[in-house]
């Protein structure tokens, strides 16, 4: 009879050994998550999701004026085009005149 009573106390002190491990690990994975839900973090996924973005975009309009946001987007169109060709003109000015075209 006293081994069974030893089994089972050693059993007991297994479990509770275990509840023991179960309830750190939850504490931590919920330290974690804590940490990972910020501000910070909330907003940068939000910005990263298209309907934000168009939300934000409208919101924007709304507030300072659609006229002047269409503005804003015409020059900021046309400063990439500029932008762009630059670089496209550095680029072929890079280019050593010597190669030969590709045949």
């Amino acid at each position: 009879m006293s081994s069974r009573d030893d089994d089972l106390a050693l059993r007991k002190e297994v479990l509770l050994a275990r509840a023991q491990l179960c309830r750190l690990k939850v504490a931590y994975h919920a330290g974690n998550l804590r940490r990972g839900l910020t501000w910070g973090h909330a907003l940068a996924g939000a910005a990263r999701s298209a309907p934000a973005r168009e939300a934000a975009l409208l919101l924007v309009a709304e507030g300072v004026g659609r006229h002047r946001v269409a503005r804003w987007l015409s020059f900021a169109i046309r400063a990439l085009a500029v932008a762009r060709l630059t670089h496209l003109a550095v680029l072929m000015l890079k280019k050593d005149p010597a190669d030969p075209p590709p045949a």
